[in-house]
């Protein structure tokens, strides 16, 4: 091999897409997963008078929306819960690779103070991810 070169080829752009991609996904899957804890947090906390908040929770993904409920979805099912009351503004990612829960509702504060259904579900799916890397790790290992 004297005198002959190694050439290595750097896929920069398809890395740089595929790892965006995941990203994306990951961030879209677990704030569906928060949606969808926030919601059964409304209702284990009897939080529902009209469902207006119950529904107006929605997720907004950068680039193609795939997981959880659209804005649009949430805004027409809110409002048709409680006419006269009007869906805030859509929040949106400011950045690639991120995705968004919001929450429609104008007094969705108020409730969320008394007995947080938010918070709360952001923990629980925090704890349940944790734990099931945890698990994938020590199942990788063997220990399990």
């Amino acid at each position: 091999m004297a005198g002959s070169e190694l050439r290595a080829a750097w896929h920069k752009a398809e890395v740089e897409k595929r790892v965006g991609n995941a990203l994306r996904e990951l961030a879209g899957r677990t704030c569906a997963r928060v949606e969808d804890a926030a919601k059964g947090n409304i209702l284990r906390n009897g939080q529902i008078v009209t469902g207006f908040l119950y529904n107006s929770l929605y997720v907004v993904c950068s680039g193609q929306q795939r997981w959880g409920t659209s804005y649009e979805t949430a805004k027409a099912l809110a409002e048709a819960r409680n006419p006269k009351v009007k869906m805030l503004p859509k929040v949106t990612p400011e950045r690639d690779q991120v995705a968004v829960v919001g929450v429609g509702a104008p007094y969705a504060i108020y409730p969320e103070l008394r007995c947080s259904y938010f918070a709360a579900a952001v923990e629980e799916v925090r704890e349940a991810t944790f734990r099931a890397d945890a698990e994938a790790a020590a199942e990788e290992e063997g220990l399990l």
